[in-house]
């Protein structure tokens, strides 16, 4: 016997397909949603009963379009660019930062180098008082006979070019 198979998809056709001997049929593209697959089939000595055999069939979205990747990909792109603007933000403060710390460098630096100035000139100066006053000692003790007061006056020398010593030890360290 030949067989005749009729069919359609509920949902997604309106008209009866009809085949020869065909035990299948192939959809593409179907949009997600419910369909009812409806078959029947005849011979060439009968005619087409009223019973049908029909299935359900539900396409479901694809996985892009479902609501739990949708979120993932928002909370994961959101995640991203969360990541990308801390790391802008870092690069920013880091630079600003860097200038910042260069700027208080250069002005310690500065400070440094004025200090070391006044300092040089501090001892250059308090090397020249005690030059001036062992100096003053000593004119005055060439104006004195001997006794007491000449030989304070050379011991207060000594101390003075002591005291210029010291402090010309401790200027070198």
């Amino acid at each position: 016997y030949r067989i005749f198979y009729r069919y359609r998809l509920n949902g997604f056709e309106e008209q009866w397909n009809t085949e020869y001997d065909k035990r299948e049929a192939v959809y593409t593209n179907l949009n997600p949603g419910k369909y009812t697959f409806t078959v029947s089939a005849k011979s060439t000595t009968s005619g087409w009963g009223n019973i049908a055999s029909s299935i359900t069939i539900n396409i479901a979205n694809p996985f892009w379009l479902t609501g739990w990747f949708i979120f993932i990909s928002l909370t994961l792109g959101g995640g991203i660019i969360f990541f990308y603007v801390q790391m802008y933000v870092n690069i920013v403060e880091k630079k600003k930062l860097k200038e910042l710390v260069d700027e208080k460098t250069a002005n310690l630096r500065s400070a440094l180098v004025e200090k070391d100035v006044l300092i040089k000139e501090i001892h250059h100066r308090v090397k020249n008082n005690m030059a001036v006053v062992s100096g003053l000692l000593e004119l005055q003790s060439w104006k004195m006979e001997d006794g007491d007061a000449k030989e304070a006056l050379e011991n207060s020398k000594l101390r003075i070019q002591t005291m210029s010593s010291i402090h010309e030890k401790l200027y070198q360290n």
